[in-house]
């Protein structure tokens, strides 16, 4: 097992190697998944520890194993929760309306946090490995399932008006996260939660953060910034060359009227050069 929790590390920082070297701009979705990458690897590291330290119970003291546990335990829920934000941020750039669900979901993850490191965490021993539950884990499982609950309930809202690509993304998300957790309910030693996380991480990269998508929504970003300049540039010179032309033709008129009055040649020289120049 510890293996698999190596690759799925390898895995994640190679993906976090490959998006903090691309300059992107600093938006909410931005910030949101950087710390569900830079999260996704404590929990992978955590996870690594705890599979080491809760099957040598009887060298490792049971304080370190509690701490290791807690953090990575604690971690679990944190993740639900960015996994939920992001999808929620996507749902927002297509509704291009604030969801007002996010205070309450915030408030939500400190008190399970709280409960998370108050609650007591025990372990089962068994010749095939050990594994840990109590009150601490059944919380953090809780939580994942409110939040895939709150993800469910925007995407019922909002379904429709979501991009394929991003209703790809998010329905990839989804289908991992049950599978993983119902797999992980139903055999406590498979410990395949960070397989979850590094699947879900890698599906969010490729479908909606790889750089090359990046690139062509940044392209189309910017043709959409140049066609708007041009209308703009259009409209002002539409706007100018009605007001010049509205005066100007007074002044063409009012000169060829006086140009028929009698003046001196001089006068009759100034008038015809403002005719002209008009």
């Amino acid at each position: 097992m510890l293996r698999m929790e190596v690759t799925c590390l390898a895995i994640v920082l190679f993906m976090e190697s490959m998006y903090f070297s691309v300059r992107r701009e600093k938006t909410k979705i931005h910030i949101i998944f950087s710390a569900l990458l830079l999260m996704s690897t404590v929990n992978l590291i955590f996870d690594g520890v705890t599979v080491y330290t809760v099957n040598h119970l009887d060298t490792i003291p049971i304080w370190i194993n509690n701490c290791v546990h807690k953090i990575f335990i604690g971690s679990v829920p944190v993740i639900f929760y960015l996994i939920y934000r992001y999808i929620a941020l996507l749902v927002e750039e297509e509704t291009s309306k604030l969801l007002s669900i996010h205070k309450f979901s915030r408030i939500l993850l400190i008190i399970i946090e709280i409960a998370v490191f108050a609650l007591p965490i025990y372990y089962v021993v068994t010749d095939e490995g050990n594994y840990s539950y109590g009150l601490a884990v059944y919380t953090a499982f809780v939580a994942g399932g409110i939040f895939y609950m709150l993800t469910i309930v925007i995407l019922y809202r909002h379904w429709k008006t979501i991009q394929p690509r991003k209703k790809l993304a998010i329905g990839v998300s989804l289908a991992i996260e049950m599978i993983v957790a119902l797999f992980q309910a139903l055999l406590p030693l498979s410990l395949v939660s960070g397989m979850g996380i590094m699947l879900i991480d890698l599906a969010f990269y490729l479908i909606m953060e790889n750089p090359d998508i990046a690139l062509v929504k940044q392209v189309q970003e910017e043709k959409q910034r140049a066609d708007d300049a041009n209308a703009a540039k259009s409209i002002f010179l539409s706007n100018m060359s009605h007001e010049i032309r509205t005066p100007m033709n007074a002044i063409v008129g009012m000169t060829e009227i006086l140009l028929r009055t009698d003046m001196t040649d001089e006068q009759k020289e100034y008038l015809t050069n403002i005719k002209n120049s008009g």
